[in-house]
């Protein structure tokens, strides 16, 4: 077992934490459309690979990625009409349904800027977030 895999905590410090290995589990990052989708309930992961503690170095690790989009027209905001559980959490609605995007936007808007660091804001925390605007949507990253 191997810890290379980091996540930096929302609350607090921001300080990243290794993942720790569990036998047979499996770590999943949801990933920003979940997150719109259940207005923050679960949290798309802010997360960096590292070098492993020196303990762990020499390991083979892998690692299993699958992204996927909901179709093109999909409206990416909270799920509140379709989910009790989250009326019942209290959770509110990520976007202004007039500022929603459909998956095709967000895509879209998502790949015109990688790599381009002038979308940043220069609204900062301590040094340790960026804002980024993508087409309608203001996300905050941390480094």
């Amino acid at each position: 077992p191997m810890a290379s895999l980091q996540v930096r905590e929302f609350d607090g410090n921001h300080e990243w934490k290794y993942i720790k290995h569990v036998p047979g589990g499996m770590v999943v990052n949801c990933g920003e459309v979940m997150m719109w989708w259940t207005g923050d309930y679960f949290k798309s992961a802010i997360h960096r690979v590292t070098q492993p503690p020196k303990d762990q170095r020499g390991y083979n690790r892998c690692g299993v990625f699958y992204f996927c989009l909901p179709n093109d027209e999909v409206v990416i905001n909270t799920l509140l009409d379709e989910s009790p559980v989250l009326r019942k959490a209290g959770v509110q609605m990520a976007h202004a349904p007039e500022d929603a995007p459909t998956s095709k936007e967000w895509a879209n808007a998502r790949i015109k800027i990688t790599g381009m660091k002038a979308k940043f804001s220069k609204e900062e925390d301590k040094g340790n977030t960026a804002v980024e605007k993508v087409g309608k949507v203001i996300t905050r990253w941390y480094r």
